[in-house]
């Protein structure tokens, strides 16, 4: 007849027990590090880029750099200095994205074609499709707050936003990232937790050149300002000598049908270009106004 188990095997089969639920290490879900911004901008989705994260425009014009999308104030704005540009936006640290959005504005108002691309593995990646959306004139103070632009989930070092146009120059006053779903929970552990080594900060490779704002023209002479009204009600003006309105009249006395004329804009009318020329078609034109002045 087999004995029965004694006071010491229980208590042996007892303690492995415990040992068992101290020692197992729980599993948890994807690790996956959220953008941690310093404060978000009224109005719009996720948050500003974590502190510590860098902005580089393509080009600037009047002292309005890339650096002013980092802030909560949407007044404040990155001048593309032209209808085309690119704004990049370097993260400390790698942080899981799902969406990005913007709040633009252009001079004047118009449509303007976004591509979103990402950064990793130091290259970047395309994102999202190109993205056409209308924005508001700069001058109105208004400012488009643009709808999420939905991108390839995953983890990024950085997003570079590429903007197409078609007027005088664009701009961005504000970048939000952020994510659609929960961030993942994490299961309750007795364990200690693990020590996580931080990420190295990416160095940009190299830093875009910054063009010098142009020096504005000073006006001389006999002089008149030439505003065009076109059939959409759009009114266009332009700082002229006498000579060039009187050339602009002389060719609408003998214009007809989708003929063309070029108006110089001059350098106290332009970016940073060598020479500006905007072309205003005959049948478009409704009325215009001459108003003539002296500048010594």
């Amino acid at each position: 007849m087999k004995k029965g188990m004694g006071s010491k095997g229980k208590l042996l089969i007892v303690l492995c027990l415990i040992l068992s639920v101290v020692l197992i290490r729980p599993i948890l879900q994807d690790e996956v590090s959220y953008a941690e911004g310093g404060g978000t901008i009224s109005g719009m989705q996720g948050v500003l880029p974590p502190d510590g994260s860098i902005a580089y425009g393509s080009n600037t014009y009047g002292g309005m750099t890339a650096n002013n999308v980092l802030d909560s104030d949407i007044e404040s704005f990155w001048n593309s200095g032209s209808a085309s540009g690119a704004l990049e936006v370097r993260f400390p640290k790698e942080v899981y994205l799902e969406f990005v959005q913007l709040a633009a504005s252009s001079n004047p108002k118009t449509d303007v074609t976004y591509k979103v691309y990402g950064l990793q593995s130091n290259k970047w990646v395309e994102i999202s499709g190109n993205l056409t959306k209308s924005v508001e004139n700069h001058i109105t103070k208004t400012y488009t707050i643009l709808d999420p632009f939905v991108v390839t989930p995953g983890k990024y070092s950085g997003v570079r936003i590429v903007c197409t146009g078609s007027t005088t120059w664009i701009a961005i006053s504000g970048i939000t990232i952020g994510s659609l779903t929960p961030e993942p929970t994490i299961a309750p552990t007795t364990a200690p937790t693990p020590t996580v080594t931080p990420q190295p900060t990416v160095e940009p490779t190299s830093t875009p050149t910054v063009t010098p704002s142009p020096t504005p023209e000073q006006p001389t002479g006999d002089r008149a300002i030439l505003v065009v009204t076109m059939n959409t009600g759009l009114e266009k003006e332009f700082d002229l000598p006498m000579s060039e309105v009187n050339a602009f009249l002389n060719w609408y006395d003998t214009a007809s049908g989708t003929t063309r004329y070029g108006i110089n804009k001059h350098d106290n009318n332009k970016g940073p270009f060598n020479s500006r020329k905007e072309y205003v078609i005959f049948d478009k034109i409704l009325t215009f106004s001459v108003n003539e002045y002296s500048a010594k």
